[in-house]
């Protein structure tokens, strides 16, 4: 069986720009004669929606993007099977949504699953959306046995989870004797997460299923995906896909028996740079901005941060501000101007005169402080001291 594992960047309430990236993978997938294209968790409106799904026309475009995709498949190459995430009304008691994986194949929605295992920790809150669903699903593609779960329904294994659940989707597809368990996926991204993801999830396929974990990337507010898609088969990894920038459609023949390691890159400070630098790009695009602002004093923080700043969004759309004051160094504005100038953005200088200000707040709060200090705080009863 040939996968494509459709790792893309989405954006809540875009729909046509994640459905212009879940077409190119079709396409992909399609040209390369694949049986599965597997694309990340809540595909269509994208993960972290949030109170947008009260939005009745927010549904609603959910819904007509899913069938436009149904009307894709009808043209794409016969055989292949589309499993991409969408959101869902539950028309019974409990939550008004749910959160679904469709299968679309041929011109048909041929499957559909309910995720099952809703996480309501840290920064999740799908339960206050979503009702969760109780049963698998196993379909039929190409003589193999494929079973479909959502992010969650697979870290139900991990040893060091808090929060526990009465059901165990990946013990039901293991019981059910699924050759193929494919799991979409919105993960975001902490330290030593990636190598986390392997060590639960990969002992799960010993039995000789595979499992394709799909896996988005880019930033989403305070969130940033890291990818790291993967392919596990025996317990052993066959593929990883380690693209960070950019969506990326990477084939896969689950027949490969061929184990490799992880990459390296996963635990280097390089990969942390560059999941700031997607993390902080995606923010300002995603929220319709294009230039960045920011203070530079000249110390090693705000070097830091102006550089990144500039990886991101290009340092022709970075306005970095020297603040100089009378008790600042000539050679921290100096080095703040050598290195606007090495990173190519541009400079500006607003000194600042606060002195007459801070002078007057001692006299004030009856204290005879340094005029370089700006904060006060209570001293005694009838006096205040300023601080820096």
């Amino acid at each position: 069986m040939k996968v494509c594992l459709a790792q893309i960047n989405t954006t809540p309430g875009d729909f046509s720009g994640n459905y212009d990236s879940i077409q190119m993978g079709v396409k992909y997938a399609s040209e390369n004669r694949c049986d599965l294209v597997v694309f990340p968790e809540l595909t269509i409106p994208g993960y972290l929606s949030q109170d947008l799904l009260y939005n009745s026309e927010f549904i609603e475009s959910n819904f007509s993007a899913l069938q436009k995709l149904v009307d894709l498949s009808r043209s794409m190459s016969p055989g292949l099977h589309i499993v991409v995430g969408y959101v869902g009304r539950n028309e019974g008691v409990g939550k008004p949504f749910t959160n679904m994986a469709a299968v679309i194949s041929e011109g048909r929605m041929v499957g559909t699953y309910q995720k099952q295992l809703l996480p309501f920790y840290d920064v999740f809150d799908e339960l206050r959306y979503f009702e969760a669903g109780s049963t698998i699903n196993v379909l039929d593609i190409n003589g193999l046995k494929v079973g479909i779960a959502i992010c969650e329904d697979l870290w139900n294994d991990k040893d060091a989870d808090d929060y526990r659940y009465e059901n165990n989707p990946l013990d039901q597809y293991r019981a059910a004797d699924v050759d193929v368990l494919v799991s979409l996926n919105s993960s975001p991204f902490v330290r030593n997460k990636p190598g986390v993801r392997l060590k639960k999830i990969a002992p799960g396929s010993a039995s000789g299923m595979a499992i394709v974990y799909v896996n988005q990337v880019g930033g989403q507010d305070e969130l940033v995906f890291d990818g790291g898609s993967f392919v596990v088969k025996d317990g052993k990894l066959i593929h990883y896909s380690d693209e960070l920038y950019d969506n990326s459609y990477e084939v896969v023949d689950l027949e490969s028996q061929n184990a490799i390691s992880a990459p390296e890159v996963l635990t280097s400070t390089s990969r942390l740079v560059d999941l700031l630098i997607v993390g902080l790009k995606d923010y300002v695009e995603k929220s319709g901005f294009r230039d960045i602002v920011l203070a530079s004093s000249g110390g090693v923080d705000s070097a830091v941060v102006c550089k990144l700043a500039c990886s991101a969004v290009g340092p022709e759309h970075v306005h970095a501000v020297r603040m100089p004051s009378i008790f600042s160094s000539s050679h921290s504005s100096d080095d703040a101007r050598a290195l606007h100038q090495n990173l190519g953005c541009w400079d500006y200088e607003v000194p600042i005169e606060h002195e007459l200000l801070v002078e007057e707040l001692n006299r004030l709060y009856k204290t005879n402080r340094s005029s370089a200090n700006l904060v006060s705080r209570r001293f005694h009863d009838d006096a205040y001291l300023t601080v820096a």
